[in-house]
């Protein structure tokens, strides 16, 4: 169990808890020494398939941090590492909503932002078939609504968790 304050990787301090997660928690954390904020994904240890839930959340930071590299529809995973026997993944602080949030609390999406965000999250799963990656997990969850730096509406593909690659990374097109 992590708690506000505490320091993960040496380098970043917790400051808020911001979702959970099957796998583990989301915590706001400011990095100590860049002054930034990041996103900081904390893998539950009590589960008993701890050792095979390690080798997934390790490919979700390799997946999504290669990927983030190819589509800025992607969220974008910085850094990784262990802080007691327990992994942590390092991505972006993202400032909106996701999709789920949105239509729980109003109830429908404008059809015009609608066409934007199918258009974008198309862009991003292109970029992940063309690395061989499935997501498998694409619901209204995982799809995060921000805003670029021109103020405009922008979607990010959330937790490749149980994403599956269908061959060699990079082989497509």
């Amino acid at each position: 169990e992590v708690d506000v304050g505490e320091r993960i990787g040496g380098k970043y301090r917790l400051l808020r808890k911001i979702g959970q997660g099957a796998m583990g928690e989301v915590w706001a954390a400011q990095h100590e020494t860049l002054d930034g904020e990041f996103a900081i994904k904390i893998l539950r240890s009590a589960d008993e398939d701890f050792p095979e839930l390690i080798q997934r959340f390790r490919a979700e930071g390799q997946i999504a941090s290669r990927l983030s590299r190819k589509s800025r529809h992607i969220v974008s995973v910085t850094d990784h590492g262990e802080e007691r026997g327990v992994p942590y993944l390092v991505m972006e602080l993202l400032a909106g909503q996701s999709v789920e949030t949105i239509l729980s609390r109003v109830g429908r999406i404008p059809p015009a932002a609608v066409s934007i965000i199918v258009s974008q999250v198309a862009l991003g799963l292109s970029a992940a078939h063309a690395e061989g990656v499935l997501h498998r997990d694409l619901k209204p969850g995982n799809v995060f609504l921000t805003k670029d730096d021109r103020g405009n509406l922008s979607a990010k593909i959330l937790d490749f968790g149980i994403a599956r690659r269908t061959g060699a990374i990079g082989t497509a097109g």
